[in-house]
């Protein structure tokens, strides 16, 4: 069931992120290179979650696990650089510091708060399997690949949100 809705949200992202990035780009005003960083950084991230949510007792270290480890923090980084510039750009330059400040805050926040979360349905999923048949290895890796795949889904409708936003927001002329 879990695998049948993240089918359904990615088909959607992909969708609506291929029908909106030309009116982004316009409306934006952002180079073609520019929007492929953009669309490469949450292509990354969410490659990364997806992999990441494979994760069994039986998974291999060299396998999906080291190319989600890898992939997923390459494509946030480019993530945070993104929504930074995207955030700051319009801001007039007597508020930039404060504008800046905001920021960072929320860039620090809020994947801490992310995190908390995702430890916690980890736990909570990994609990309900353990005892009986189920190994302890086999309930954990379950857990986190839950709290993984559930990251990727949230990433995913993210992703939606931001599109269906800036679809009406016009860029101020310098």
């Amino acid at each position: 069931m879990l695998l049948a809705a993240v089918q359904v949200v990615l088909v959607l992202a992909i969708t609506m992120l291929s029908v909106a990035l030309p009116t982004i780009r316009v409306e934006l005003g952002l180079s073609i290179a520019q929007l492929t960083l953009v669309s490469a950084a949450y292509g990354l991230s969410f490659g990364g979650l997806l992999l990441l949510g494979r994760l069994t007792e039986d998974s291999a270290y060299a396998g999906p696990v080291l190319a989600g480890l890898v992939l997923l923090p390459a494509g946030i980084a480019l993530v945070f650089s993104a929504a930074t510039i995207t955030l700051l750009d319009d801001v007039p330059a007597e508020q930039s510091g404060l504008a800046g400040g905001v920021v960072n805050t929320a860039l620090e926040t809020g994947p801490t708060a992310g995190l908390a979360v995702l430890a916690s349905l980890a736990a909570s999923h990994t609990a309900g399997r353990t005892g009986g048949a189920t190994a302890r290895t086999a309930a954990e890796a379950s857990g986190y690949a839950f709290a993984f795949t559930t990251a990727g889904v949230i990433f995913a409708v993210s992703v939606l949100a931001a599109v269906l936003l800036l679809r009406g927001r016009s860029r101020i002329a310098p």
